[in-house]
């Protein structure tokens, strides 16, 4: 909740829905998983904050100094570390950056790409990172390497804030229209 300052849970169905599961936040915004650990963006002290997925062990400053995190995502990398992998967020603070980490919060980068315009959303799926741009109505693409930088890979949205991929679609949020947008992978 972005002015309540928690995190809420509920069980799939919506039944035991426990507003302030985790608080203490700083207007949280996105948040991910990655099967070990929830983690979000605290937008008002420019923090990544994590706990464990029954919300435990909760860091408010998992990672902090952030310029106005905004989207997160989170890519495991099959080994058996039990932290081997990336955490990827948006900085909207005037940087307009993508940053990058190691899982356990350590080597920090906040300028990993950049040309990441206006970005709210993020997602990572397989070697890909899709990011919306809301002023620019589009969600862009990149791989892992930033082997290419695709900033109108989806265009013609309206003012997109949220988006997840899958193996098969990418799903975006249009907050200008309020419609939930669809297109195929490839």
């Amino acid at each position: 909740q972005y002015t309540s300052n928690w995190v809420g849970r509920a069980n799939i169905d919506g039944s035991n829905y426990i507003p302030s599961w985790i608080s203490g936040c700083s207007n949280p915004y996105l948040m991910a998983l990655d099967g070990t650990y929830i983690y979000w963006t605290n937008y008002g002290n420019g923090t990544i904050g994590r706990a464990n997925v029954d919300g435990s062990n909760v860091n408010q400053s998992h990672m902090s100094s952030l310029n106005s995190p905004a989207g997160v995502s989170v890519r495991l990398v099959p080994t058996p570390v039990p932290e081997a992998g990336y955490i990827y967020w948006t900085n909207r603070g005037g940087m307009n950056t993508m940053g990058r980490a190691d899982r356990d919060g350590s080597n920090v980068n906040q300028g990993f790409a950049s040309g990441v315009i206006d970005s709210y959303g993020l997602d990572c799926i397989d070697t890909e990172i899709f990011w919306t741009s809301n002023t620019g109505s589009r969600v862009g693409r990149t791989d892992m390497l930033l082997s290419y930088f695709d900033t109108n890979f989806v265009t013609g949205c309206s003012s997109p804030i949220g988006v997840v991929a899958d193996d098969n679609y990418i799903y975006w949020i249009n907050s200008g229209s309020g419609y939930i947008g669809r297109i195929d992978m490839t």
